[in-house]
């Protein structure tokens, strides 16, 4: 926090910063500057968000086919949300999330149990969503964990 602030200080024009840094003794016009920079700084750097282009999703998509875990609980996303260009489709997006629970990931196992129990893109079974959110928890998935347990109370 000290070298940030010296930082800070050292670009508004103060060639030294104070020697105490939890009592330093700004001015008024001093912290003015650093708010306003700091608000323009904040404002300027902010990078746009970007979509997935269809190459991506591409190359997610030959990484799942080949048994990537990761690139399948990606897949399993574009489709649940209908992201670059792919159409929206909960079956697919519950194939993939199988697909790599199988394989140990918490993430897909929590989500696969989500669907399970919510009836998007399976049949809604509420035996298998309380499996598989099981076997998430032990994996040391919090979400899983939690809703598991409201499961139990309910």
């Amino acid at each position: 926090m000290f070298r940030l602030q010296c930082y800070w200080l050292r670009l508004i024009g103060l060639s030294r910063p104070q020697p105490n840094p939890r009592a330093p003794f700004i001015s008024m016009k001093t912290r003015l500057r650093i708010m306003v920079l700091s608000l323009l700084l904040g404002i300027c750097s902010v990078a746009p968000a970007r979509a997935m282009t269809a190459a991506e999703a591409g190359m997610i998509d030959s990484a799942a086919q080949h048994g990537s875990a990761s690139a399948q609980v990606l897949l399993a996303v574009i489709y649940l949300n209908g992201l670059a260009e792919y159409a929206k489709d909960e079956a697919k997006a519950a194939l993939w999330f199988e697909r790599a629970a199988e394989q140990g990931n918490d993430y897909a196992q929590k989500m696969l149990a989500d669907l399970y129990e919510e009836g998007r893109g399976l049949p809604q079974n509420l035996r298998l969503a309380a499996d598989w959110r099981e076997k998430a928890a032990k994996r040391g998935n919090v979400q899983a964990q939690f809703l598991l347990g409201k499961m139990y109370l309910d």
